[in-house]
C-alpha cells in the first residue's frame, strides 16, 4: 500500500511530465529525490530548478 506522501509525488511527477517547462533531466532528478526516504528538503528542489542544463542560458 502506498503512503499519502508517494501518492502525492506520484501526482506531482505525473502533472510536471506534461508540463513543457520541465525537461526529462529534471524530472529525472525530482523523481531520484522523491524515491528517497529522506524528507524532501527545499533547498533540493531549489537545486533542480535553478540547475541550468548545457543548453540553457546561464
Amino acid at each position: 500500500m502506498t503512503t499519502l506522501y508517494q501518492q502525492i509525488a506520484e501526482k506531482f511527477l505525473a502533472e510536471l511530465q506534461n508540463s513543457p517547462n520541465v525537461d526529462s533531466q529534471k524530472l529525472g532528478a525530482l523523481k531520484l529525490l522523491f524515491a528517497d526516504s529522506n524528507k524532501l528538503r527545499p533547498d533540493d528542489l531549489v537545486k533542480v530548478f535553478t540547475s541550468a542544463l548545457e543548453d540553457e542560458v546561464k
